[in-house]
């Protein structure tokens, strides 16, 4: 039997709406994959040491207020930090001019 793929899902900082991920969920969960939703609120640290913990395959993190320009770098930094190479892929509401730079930097968008 193949191991189903573990994703771990967050929001980073002070933005609090969670509804998109919080489908997200659903949706990933419904496909056959299994998701730890970390909720809102979450460190970088937080995130990494969850990814780090459970083994997942992938990070996913939501942003709407324009955050990911701030987070997704540590997050990548922490990441390389700790020696995870898996993909990191956000969304959200993410300004089509940013994905060109986010894509450059390592970011999956």
């Amino acid at each position: 039997m193949t191991e189903r793929p573990k994703i771990i899902l967050a929001k980073v900082g002070m933005d609090g709406h969670d509804r998109g991920i919080a489908t997200l969920s659903v949706w990933l969960r419904d496909a056959g994959m299994e998701v730890i939703n970390l909720g809102r609120y979450r460190t970088v640290p937080e995130v990494v040491r969850a990814a780090i913990q459970e083994d997942a395959h992938v990070i996913g993190l939501s942003f709407l207020g324009g955050e990911h320009l701030h987070f997704v770098p540590l997050v990548l930094e922490e990441m390389k930090k700790n020696n995870i190479s898996i993909p990191l892929v956000v969304g959200g509401i993410i300004p089509r001019k940013h994905i060109p730079s986010r894509q450059k930097n390592g970011g999956m968008l």
